[in-house]
């Protein structure tokens, strides 16, 4: 069960590198549901730049930090990535994602091809 926000890749033969788009944009696919649950722990994998891994099987993304991920973080889980990664503590790093990201609308034309 992947983390909602998580990317998993859309493999595709209408692409060489196919495209990633966060789990809760796949919900248009019969059988995929969003589904709260406790006590699940989640390991992020972490690189000097943003990788695609193969996850259980999957095809996914490691963890990508942004600002906004690390502001939503518990402190000291970010002060951890920072003090791990110290460029990510400056005003603008840079961390350009591993594959083209889709955004809701474009996941759901490309489910629906």
């Amino acid at each position: 069960m992947p983390v909602q926000q998580l990317r998993p890749v859309l493999g595709s033969w209408r692409s060489h590198l196919p495209p990633c788009a966060a789990a809760t944009h796949l919900t248009a696919l019969e059988g995929v549901e969003v589904k709260l649950t406790a006590g699940v722990r989640y390991i992020h994998v972490m690189f000097d730049r943003h990788e695609i891994i193969c996850a259980n099987g999957a095809w996914t993304e490691s963890f990508q930090p942004a600002m906004r991920m690390l502001d939503a973080m518990e402190t000291a889980q970010a002060e951890e990535v920072k003090a791990l990664f110290p460029e990510l503590a400056g005003e603008e790093f840079d961390y350009p994602a591993a594959r083209m990201t889709l955004k809701a609308h474009e996941a759901k034309v490309l489910l629906r091809a």
